[in-house]
């Protein structure tokens, strides 16, 4: 085990989860290595401070808000409403969420440091099209990459315990959507500006045998996914579109492409393994 390969298992070793094997391996390497082990005791307490971050109670004055709205009354008063009404709302907002996010930003921070990004959000921000989420299939279901160039809030709708959104700064930001059951399930994901929402397609553990059916798009996607065991990113204006399918001996990109035929949708298959459907 060389040092580079090393310093990949820090986390995995502090937190537990490295395999025996691994971290026999990995102990070892320490041992024969001082300086490898002072920077694995660093990085350890630097873990263990950033840990304790979580319980510290930041305390802001209950009457913040009181104070900066008066405060810029007053301004907005002296200057004789020079400003337009829409836009002193928008100053007062602005400077009471720059105030008051100085005041908590210890406790700001640790949350980001928990969701992996500690970006703060940026306002009325598009998300590029060439910053979109990048899907790749895993054993238990399908990764998701983001790594956007300002912070933008990324929402997934339809897991198991509800809706979920975090903010994903420059750092970036990795997920795994998994599906237990045997049929295919549906998550849809909105990134912060970007429209139509992405509909994910995540193969349950069972194949079906189903080859013929009728209904909208994301019915089709579902069934693909169910029959060829693939995933399915759904990204169209109108996924209500009815399409019929009766897949034959082709592979799951063929067979979508087929059932879309005459319709303004493509279907392909990514070089990650994933299969997309989108509009033309």
């Amino acid at each position: 085990m060389n040092n580079d390969k090393a310093r990949e298992y820090f986390s995995a070793y502090a937190e537990g989860t490295l395999e025996p094997g691994l971290a026999q391996s990995f102990e070892a390497k320490l041992k024969a290595d001082g300086t490898l082990k002072a920077e694995y005791e660093q990085f350890q307490s630097t873990l263990e401070e950033l840990n304790s971050l979580r319980f510290e109670e930041i305390e802001v004055p209950f009457d913040l808000n009181d104070r900066i709205s008066a405060a810029i009354d007053k301004s907005i008063y002296d200057k004789k409403r020079a400003a337009s009404p829409g836009w002193t709302t928008w100053l007062r907002n602005l400077a009471f969420g720059g105030l008051a996010a100085a005041a908590i930003f210890g406790a700001y921070f640790t949350v980001k440091m928990a969701n992996g990004s500690t970006s703060m959000a940026s306002v009325g921000t598009i998300a590029s099209s060439s910053e979109q989420i990048q899907y790749s299939p895993t054993d238990q279901g399908i990764e998701m990459k983001y790594r956007p160039s300002e912070s933008h809030k990324v929402t997934i709708r339809g897991g198991s315990d509800g809706d979920e959104s975090v903010q994903v700064g420059r750092n970036g930001w990795v997920n795994e959507l998994t599906n237990a059951q045997p049929s295919a399930a549906i998550f849809k994901v909105q990134i912060q500006g970007d429209t139509p929402e992405s509909i994910v397609v995540v193969p349950g553990t069972q194949r079906s045998k189903v080859v013929t059916g009728q209904g909208s798009i994301v019915d089709l996607a579902k069934a693909v996914a169910n029959r060829y065991h693939v995933p399915v990113i759904l990204k169209v204006a109108n996924p209500e579109t009815e399409v019929s399918w009766n897949f034959g001996n082709g592979d799951a990109p063929s067979e979508a492409a087929k059932s879309l035929s005459g319709l303004a949708f493509s279907a392909d298959m990514r070089e990650t393994g994933v299969l997309s459907i989108s509009d033309n």
